[in-house]
């Protein structure tokens, strides 16, 4: 699948995500404030772009701002335990990819959170297939 394949099927779930949750929030008087939106992240790479862009269908739908914040590092580490120091008041967002949950309950022996129990899912916003190769001289099968 093609970059703009994939762009195109994100943004078409962004909307439907937006769209749900802008009667949710009209329901409930949210949100009152802008939202920071933390992408673990460096600035300019995949899942930064992919976050700019749902932030910004949010934004419209919800009629208030959303900050994206990079921090980036330790494979998505800094900005996942940034997340998990913040209140859980629905404010602080954490876009990231399976990677920081899976990669890092595996890899990692000293987190300070709980990779899967420390955070609840919102919603699936894209899928992106990884390839893993090597030069044809080594002698991996």
């Amino acid at each position: 699948m093609t970059f703009a394949k994939r762009k195109l099927l994100i943004c078409l779930g962004l909307g439907l995500l937006a769209s749900a949750a802008s009667v949710t929030v009209q329901a409930q008087s949210y949100p009152q404030r802008p939202i920071k939106a933390i992408v673990p992240y460096a600035a300019g790479g995949f899942s930064d772009q992919a976050s700019r862009i749902i932030a910004e269908a949010m934004s419209r739908n919800l009629g208030q701002n959303i900050v994206i914040e990079n921090r980036a590092g330790g494979g998505g580490r800094i900005g996942s335990e940034a997340v998990t120091k913040m209140a859980p008041d629905g404010y602080q967002l954490l876009m990231t990819t399976n990677g920081t949950k899976t990669y890092m309950a595996v890899v990692e022996k000293s987190l300070s959170y709980d990779p899967v129990n420390d955070f609840t899912p919102i919603s699936l916003v894209g899928k992106y297939g990884l390839l893993m190769v090597v030069n044809p001289s080594v002698p991996a099968r």
